[in-house]
Formats: structure tokens, C-alpha cells, sequence
């Protein structure tokens, strides 16, 4: 697992592509923050940089479940959430 660096603003929210650390990113899980752009761009980000699968990681802390908005059949991801 690596955390993404795409280089802008909040550089852990893949929202930018080609990430800075694509080479690390490629044929692993890439950990992504909630936030600034949908979870479809956040994975299609990672793939498009070689990641084989994402993890969406809740950096907004509470316990709501996080709606996981936005589409792409061929894609999926899992959210995790920050402890208290």
C-alpha cells in the first residue's frame, strides 16, 4: 500500500494526475484521502497511475458512514475511517 502524492493542494487526495510517486503507486494499493473530488476520479486517478486496487482513507474523522458518491463500472473501492 502507498500513499498517493498527485502534487496539488492536498497532495494525498489524488484528485491530479500523474501522481509524483506514480513508480510507487504502480502494481500496488493506492491510499487515497476523502475530499476536493469525487471517489470516481480518486480511483480512476490510481488506475490510470497502475494502482491494482484503492483504498479511500476518511481523514474527516466522525463516526458518519461516508456516501461514496460518484460512478464507474469498472472500478471499485473500500472507505476507511479514522479512529477518535
Amino acid at each position: 500500500m502507498v500513499l498517493v502524492n498527485d502534487g496539488t493542494g492536498a497532495v494525498s487526495d489524488g484528485c491530479q494526475s500523474p501522481f509524483v510517486n506514480a513508480a510507487a503507486v504502480a502494481g500496488k494499493f493506492a491510499i487515497i484521502d476523502r475530499g476536493t473530488c469525487t471517489f470516481a476520479i480518486k480511483v480512476k486517478n490510481a488506475q490510470l497511475n497502475g494502482a491494482i486496487g484503492v483504498i479511500i482513507a476518511n481523514n474527516q474523522g466522525g463516526t458518519a458512514i461516508v456516501n461514496m458518491s460518484g460512478a464507474d463500472p469498472r472500478s471499485s473501492s473500500v472507505a476507511l475511517g479514522e479512529p477518535e
